[in-house]
């Protein structure tokens, strides 16, 4: 019975080996898994980064060129100027703020796709619920519009802010 006894341990021995390659091969699997999955999340991140890096230079430049016109020449005049020089495409202060490529600060250096769809200005002349004879402002509502080279979808900011006229 002796020697029987050591033949069934040795045939069990047989069957369990490759256990523990496949056990490892199955370890380096789901740790493969968990690798790639992290690499996924640091793209989405860096994707956002730079999304987020956009917008906020949208929302700067708006808020830069509002702010110009609050310091901006504001006379009493029938009709007033301030649509016309700040709005207008013509206009030496749009164009100023619109820029080039090379200028840096500009909406056209500082935002990609721009040149193809420049921000828009509009004044709106009373804004709304402004009634009476003391409505002397305007509501101008500024949208910039931008392409992400990574992704070419088309992005929109708009801001909207009321400018004393007088």
């Amino acid at each position: 019975m002796m020697p029987n006894q050591f033949a069934h341990r040795f045939n069990s021995g047989q069957r369990q080996r490759g256990v523990l390659l496949i056990e490892a091969l199955c370890a380096i699997l789901i740790f493969s898994f968990g690798v790639l999955g992290m690499v996924a999340l640091q793209t989405v991140a860096v994707g956002q980064s730079g999304d987020a890096k956009l917008r906020s230079a949208a929302a700067e430049l708006a808020d830069a060129y509002i702010g110009q016109m609050w310091i901006g020449n504001r006379s009493a005049t029938v009709p007033p100027t301030l649509p016309t020089a700040f709005s207008s495409p013509a206009g030496a202060l749009y164009t100023a703020w619109l820029g080039s490529a090379a200028t840096a600060g500009s909406v056209l250096a500082s935002l990609p796709g721009a040149a193809a769809n420049p921000p828009s200005v509009v004044f709106t002349a009373q804004p709304i619920g402004c009634v009476g004879t003391n409505c002397t402002s305007s509501q101008v509502s500024i949208t910039m519009n931008w392409k992400a080279p990574h992704d070419n979808v088309p992005h929109k900011y708009t801001v909207i802010a009321q400018i004393s006229e007088y």
